[in-house]
């Protein structure tokens, strides 16, 4: 009875926070027409405009409806992602839902909601991580807004998030996130390489590559951090719980130096500071892996599509459709064949796409 209480609540949360951000939608044309509002937000909506029209036009994704209202919800997330796992393992904990399929996560639209549902989670001994998600995608059962917690970001970025939950929308394999936000990622990355290459400026394209640059350093790092806790865990089985946490500990603290180190070679950049902040823990290797896995995979089926978008998503799609273990085979041939053709393979390719400590779609 508890159990279904608790359910019933937040199910509730979910239903009144959509609710609730569907009713402040305004159309974008309406806005960006009308000389009464903010410049700069009429600037921006312009913008969203004009990403629209190259998804549809360059990236061949059937834009829809999608982003084409805005709406302003005052804060500063659209909801808040909690995710947990074990002290001495990496596996995710999973909450199933209808449609979606089982998900890593659990998603809020109220920050105190998520905090206390994180509190019962850490009460029972688990890793627990709560981030706040800036967009989020309703897998095209409506007509997702522009939100205010993302509409000003920089030109690549916004036109990123917006490939990137677009493409939720085309493909998406029940209860396997890895698949559905490597994919997204994906599109999220090309997208965004042909929206620079089309007409912007060298400025704007070098921006994207310094931040590709940060970004595969840190996910190169909290891959081979992921490799030592996994040996930490599952090397050491038999080994006691203190002996485990402190092979934990250890691999915590070489990634703390590692970043530091990290950020000197940035010229003192600073973005990954709030994921170190909060201090570390099994979950956070659960939100920044979940982006990456698969994404060579991907890179691999678009380059034997020719390049061809439209080819890439019915592959993308025939995967999808096929069973869990046929389809983890599939991605793992894919893999292989990609890191086959690395010039040195010993090296770790550095990939675009989301960084999941700082957005996820729902």
């Amino acid at each position: 009875v508890v159990a279904a209480c608790s359910d019933f609540g937040y199910y509730s949360q979910g239903i009144g926070g959509h609710l609730s951000m569907m009713a402040k939608r305004q159309s974008i044309e309406k806005i960006v027409v009308d000389p009464s509002n903010p410049e700069r937000l009429r600037h921006e909506l312009q913008l969203v405009l004009d990403i629209r029209s190259f998804a549809e036009t360059d990236l061949a994704m059937p834009v829809g409806e999608s982003f084409s209202t805005y709406a302003d919800i005052r804060r500063s997330y659209a909801v808040w992602n909690v995710v947990a796992a074990p002290a001495y393992s990496l596996a995710p904990k999973e909450w199933c839902f209808p449609f979606t399929g089982c998900l890593p996560y659990r998603g809020y639209f109220s920050r105190d909601r998520a905090e206390l549902f994180a509190d019962s989670l850490r009460q029972r001994g688990l890793d627990v991580y709560t981030y706040g998600v800036p967009a989020y995608s309703t897998l095209g059962w409506f007509n997702d807004p522009v939100l205010n917690t993302f509409v000003d970001y920089p030109e690549w970025a916004l036109a990123g998030l917006i490939f990137h939950e677009m493409a939720h929308q085309m493909v998406y394999a029940e209860s396997d996130g890895d698949f559905n936000e490597a994919f997204a990622s994906a599109v999220e990355g090309e997208g965004v390489k042909r929206w620079l290459n089309d007409n912007r400026s060298l400025e704007e394209q070098k921006e994207y590559a310094l931040f590709q640059q940060r970004q595969g350093d840190f996910l190169d790092l909290v891959a081979s951090t992921r490799e030592e806790l996994l040996d930490c865990f599952d090397g050491r089985m038999n080994g006691s719980s203190a002996e485990r946490e402190e092979c934990k500990q250890h691999a915590f603290s070489g990634m703390r130096k590692a970043h530091r180190e990290l950020k000197q070679e940035w010229g003192g950049y600073s973005g990954y500071d709030d994921w170190f902040a909060g201090g570390l823990n099994n979950a956070r290797f659960l939100s920044s892996h979940t982006y990456r896995f698969h994404l060579d995979a991907f890179a691999e089926l678009l380059r034997r599509n020719g390049n061809d978008l439209p080819a890439f998503y019915r592959a993308a799609q025939r995967l999808a459709a096929l069973p869990s273990v046929e389809r983890q085979v599939a991605l793992a041939d894919l893999r292989k064949a990609f890191v086959a053709a690395i010039p040195d393979a010993s090296t770790p390719a550095h990939h675009s796409g989301s960084d999941q400590s700082a957005k996820s779609g729902i």
